[in-house]
């Protein structure tokens, strides 16, 4: 599964599926059995088509992309002022004042 342009297969097995994503083959199976990842039987393998694997990985990325705009905003995230800066800027903590010397 490493490269689609030479590797022409159109199903995988959740062995493969698993080492490719990079969990367990348990968690894979647990998916295709409540129907996460849909898989056929051929025989008595059943098999993962690569086109559905692709899609639900697009899915996926799709639902963390929204779950992070909502999380962090949209744009880039500006640095927090520090609380005593902030308070020290409305009058609330005394400065500090340094020593003659």
């Amino acid at each position: 599964m490493a490269d689609r342009a030479t590797d022409r297969r159109l199903a995988y097995s959740a062995a493969e599926v698993a080492e490719y994503l990079g969990v367990t083959d348990t968690h894979i199976r647990n998916l295709m059995r409540d129907g996460t990842i849909p898989s056929l039987k051929l025989g008595a393998r059943r098999l993962i088509r690569a086109d559905v694997l692709d899609r639900l990985l697009a899915e996926l990325e799709a639902e963390q992309a929204v779950a992070d705009a909502e999380r962090y905003g949209e744009g880039p995230k500006k640095p927090k002022a520090k609380r005593t800066t902030a308070r020290r800027a409305a009058g609330k903590v005394p400065t500090k004042k340094r020593r003659a010397s």
